[in-house]
């Protein structure tokens, strides 16, 4: 009798966003220009093998600027406290969160500004970012929008007469 268990990769990433020093994560926030929010990315191994220097990405939409020094990881190897990293990476190459065992994962936060009202359109801005975890088995992505409303006021519409011209008939 032979028992064959067959070894599967897999995980899972997830994006969230919170008012800055909230803990009120979800997919999809309002906020005004030039606030800072908080960024979460989650990466869990959902396989059942390890999963071997592990990176998390972040793109950041157009406009939006990440705060220096403000990543922290959450993980076994922190006794799942946030811990502050020096690499500031996360916006850029990537930062490497380590190797995970099946079941094994962290959480990844850092802070951004958001962009000034006058660099953004009147109306309703919906600003897209994209986390990423990159493993030895593939690459996986999620988003978290910010939507930011920028009231504009109505043109102003000057009419201008020239002449008028009566004509008897």
């Amino acid at each position: 009798t032979y028992n064959i268990v067959v070894d599967q990769p897999n995980f899972e990433v997830s994006k969230e966003v919170a008012k800055k020093g909230t803990s009120d994560w979800k997919e999809s926030i309002n906020a005004v220009p030039g606030e800072e929010v908080d960024y979460r990315i989650h990466y869990k191994n959902t396989g059942t093998t390890d999963q071997n220097d592990v990176v998390i990405k972040d793109v950041l939409p157009t406009g939006v600027t990440y705060v220096a020094g403000t990543t922290q990881v959450s993980n076994a190897a922190s006794n799942f406290q946030w811990k502050p990293t020096t690499n500031n990476e996360v916006t850029k190459g990537g930062l490497n969160i380590g190797n995970y065992a099946a079941n094994g994962g962290a959480y990844v936060k850092f802070t951004a500004k958001l962009p000034a009202k006058d660099t953004l359109a009147c109306g309703t801005n919906t600003l897209i970012n994209k986390g990423i975890a990159e493993t030895n088995n593939g690459n996986k992505s999620d988003n978290a929008n910010v939507v930011v409303k920028k009231e504009c006021e109505p043109p102003v519409v000057k009419y201008t007469c020239d002449s008028l011209v009566a004509k008897k008939l």
